[in-house]
């Protein structure tokens, strides 16, 4: 993951000092622990900032190194990877080298070269001072592992001149035998503890710090180097009886023997130990299918892709998380105020979003990854069966989603079959709760009456009939109740049809005897939508009054749905076109959400000028979601399929915009996707960075290389793009592995070539593609 020459199709991804655009220096950090993950870090070496575990929790501290009487240089050159941050502070009077990353046992560790260029000596002492947190009182008496606390120099041979005044007193900071019988006392590795009192969710945060010198200070002597490392293992602490279906079952002791373990492993080699760490990190990226094409920007977004959902990954190991979860961020919007974070989170469960992010993972060979993503979000369903947003402990309201169909997905990659029979019950009561608390008994279109709940605020169409119709334009104040109306929702019912679809295919692989009574259900959905939905008159799909039926005549971007759906016919295609039109949805960065003609389109957010959930806030009146670009996008890949691929242009084109959506400014090296972006001028409208709402991968997989996995096999049938040349390798399908190649070929038709278990299945042309029976 080192950076490589600018260029190459192999380069790494990376990027210089990277920062939130909204917290001048707040730097982002690369990789995260199952439960232990960076909001932002001071420039100084260690972990200074801002800290999570489990859930947003804003902890300031876990370590830092630093020089008394000494600041540290200004400038430091930061590089953030997936899977490590490294620092270099250079001045006349020292130069430091750090490399730091965390591993997915929670332990945050540091390798440290830090070199005097001065001419006096320079005390080096290690630190931890995270505010609210005291000393450590749950250590235990075992002797094996404790003793007196020492002061040392590097090798042993000169006493640390310095007092532990940072820790209270020197006994805070302890001593651990890390040597056999007859070692030397230089193997002394010297720690610190800390504990919170009870914060969110119950949870006792512990910490454990330990670094590879036997004192909590040293002596640099002028022109001297020490390379030393510290490693900070963080956990749950368990109170004195506590329920143990919310404890994860640690102690002090626990946390001091995991950190001392990467030491001590560090001090016999720490090349090898560094290296093993990150291999371990490295590992989620390695497994995964590779893409490679003749287009930077694409393979740096490939690789970005997965960093997303990787960093997006929490196992809790407690209260109804015991398994992964997939959270939509990771905070970075939130309060900062140690220990009481405020704002709306992100890192926790919400259903609106699960679905998108099983849509791209379950491309990973990892299939354990995406089984247990999928039991979590069913662990938070509430007593109508609907999938709630939800922490370890307290859950928030449901959002509209496409649960089943994802599972469905994810079955026709995995072959799963026992995920499917696991939650058949849990799958059924979903579907009768959408029903339920949604449906009507007129047909069988779902109706919103919040409309944030279908994760799309403030869509002009709730305003279209007691404000557009009976005022003569919409109100200025979207909040007032008495101009809103409950629609019938296109998005709503598009997934109604797709779950019952998909839960009518999943009861053919187990056999169910209700099998027809969900595709007929599926099937009434389906011209429920087609018939009442769709207008003729103007080519497009609305949402309709709740009582009346009458239609919203709002183009809202929900109106590209029923493509992404596959329920329309040839009778529908102008409805298509506008996605390909300046003036409605092809705005000029990824696709509006609300078309250009609607008369409160606002590409800049706010409703009218009005900025009343902040400049950042979400209003679904014209910005560009990467959510919905990507379902528009396969609705159109779809339909250039269906259509002669005489829309691959503007799917290449809008591929385009979305890509570069994913980095600042289109630097490639600068990876940075947010929630929303201005869909005209392609500015960033949010600053929570690496958001996960959202899918590409699959956009990639499914049009550019042209797999589609079908129950009998797989159709391999791609677009045209401006791509010359690509590859697609490792890509895991019912225990088989698939590769493809293409790129152009003196032998007419023969550009594309197709491995199944590494033996050529196939040789085609681009848009001629093939079948496979697997």
């Amino acid at each position: 993951m080192e950076k490589q020459k600018s260029g190459g199709m192999e380069e790494a991804l990376y990027y210089e000092k990277r920062c939130l655009r909204t917290r001048e220096g707040a730097l982002l950090f690369g990789p995260c622990g199952d439960r232990l993950a960076v909001d932002v870090l001071k420039p100084v070496p260690g972990f200074q900032g801002c800290i999570d575990f489990i859930h947003k929790m804003n902890v300031t501290e876990l370590f830092t190194v630093e020089a008394e009487e000494a600041a540290l240089p200004e400038d430091p050159e930061m590089t953030w990877y997936p899977v490590k941050n490294t620092g270099l502070w250079e001045n006349e009077e020292m130069r430091i080298r750090e490399s730091k990353t965390i591993t997915a046992r929670d332990v945050a560790f540091s390798l440290i070269q830090w070199e005097n260029l001065s001419t006096k000596r320079q005390k080096i002492v290690l630190r931890s001072q995270p505010a609210g947190f005291v000393k450590g009182t749950s250590i235990g008496a075992d002797d094996e592992i404790w003793t007196k606390s020492e002061s040392r120099g590097i090798a042993g041979n000169r006493e640390g001149t310095g007092s532990a005044e940072n820790v209270g007193n020197g006994e805070d900071f302890r001593a651990a035998k890390g040597r056999e019988a007859g070692e030397p006392e230089e193997n002394v590795c010297a720690g610190l503890y800390r504990e919170s009192g009870v914060l969110r969710f119950g949870i006792r945060m512990g910490m454990a710090v330990f670094w590879s010198l036997p004192g909590e200070s040293f002596v640099l002597e002028p022109g001297e180097t020490a390379e030393f490392y510290v490693a900070c293992a963080v956990g749950s602490l368990c109170s004195e009886g506590a329920d143990s279906s919310r404890a994860s079952g640690e102690d002090m002791g626990v946390l001091a023997r995991r950190a001392l373990s990467y030491v001590r492993e560090a001090k016999k080699d720490g090349k090898a130990c560094w290296n093993r760490l990150i291999a371990e990190n490295e590992r989620f990226y390695r497994e995964a299918p590779a893409f490679l094409c003749d287009d930077p920007r694409m393979n740096a977004c490939w690789k970005y892709r997965w960093y997303i959902l990787k960093n997006s990954m929490s196992r809790p190991g407690m209260g109804r998380f015991r398994e992964t979860v997939m959270y939509e961020g990771r905070d970075h919007r939130m309060t900062k105020e140690p220990l009481s974070p405020a704002g709306w989170e992100f890192s926790k469960l919400i259903p609106l979003s699960t679905p998108l992010q099983v849509t791209d993972l379950k491309w990973h060979p990892d299939y354990g990854l995406t089984r247990e993503i999928i039991r979590s979000a069913f662990a938070a369903q509430d007593e109508d069966g609907l999938i709630l947003s939800a922490y370890v402990e307290g859950e928030q309201k449901s959002y509209a989603n496409y649960m089943i169909h994802a599972i469905w997905l994810y079955y026709l990659v995995s072959g799963d079959r026992a995920l499917l029979e696991e939650l058949r019950p849990a799958m059924e009561r979903y579907l009768a709760g959408h029903e339920k608390v949604y449906g009507n008994p007129a047909d069988g279109l779902l109706t919103e009456h919040t409309h944030s709940l279908t994760g799309k605020e403030y869509q002009p169409s709730y305003w279209y009939f007691k404000g557009y119709l009976e005022l003569g334009r919409y109100p200025d104040n979207p909040k007032d109740r008495q101009y809103f109306t409950p629609l019938k929702r296109v998005d709503r019912s598009v997934y109604h049809y797709l779950n019952l679809n998909a839960y009518a295919s999943i009861l053919g692989v187990l056999k169910g005897k209700e099998q027809k009574y969900y595709a007929e259900k599926a099937e009434k959905v389906k011209s429920d939508i087609l018939e009442k939905m769709w207008d003729p008159a103007t080519g497009f799909f609305y949402d309709l009054h709740y009582e009346t039926d009458e239609k919203a005549m709002v183009r809202n971007i929900v109106g590209i749905y029923p493509f992404w759906a596959g329920i329309t016919g040839a009778e529908h295609r102008a409805g298509i076109w506008p996605l390909a039109d300046p003036e409605a949805f092809h705005t000029g960065s990824g696709f509006s959400s609300v078309s250009k003609d609607c008369p409160v389109f606002s590409p800049a957010g706010g409703w009218k000028g009005n900025y009343f959930k902040g400049r950042d806030g979400c209003v679904w009146c014209g910005p560009s979601w990467p959510y919905t670009t990507g379902i528009a996008l396969e609705a159109l890949g779809m339909e250039s399929l269906a259509d002669g691929h005489r829309l691959d242009e503007y799917f290449d084109e809008v591929l385009g915009e979305y890509t570069l959506q994913h980095f600042r400014d289109g630097d490639r090296h600068r990876p940075y996707l947010v929630e929303h972006y201005n869909p005209v001028t392609g500015e960033r409208l949010s600053d929570e960075a690496d958001y996960n709402h959202s899918f590409w991968l699959d956009i990639v997989i499914r049009f550019v290389a042209g797999v589609n996995v079908e129950e009998n096999g797989i159709r391999i049938a791609p677009l045209s793009t401006h791509l010359k040349r690509w590859s697609l390798n490792g890509l895991k399908v019912r225990g088989h592995e698939l590769s493809l190649s293409y790129g152009k070929s003196d032998r007419p038709g023969k550009d594309l070539q197709v491995f199944v278990d590494g033996i050529l299945r196939a040789e085609t042309g681009l848009e001629q593609g093939t079948f496979l029976e697997i």
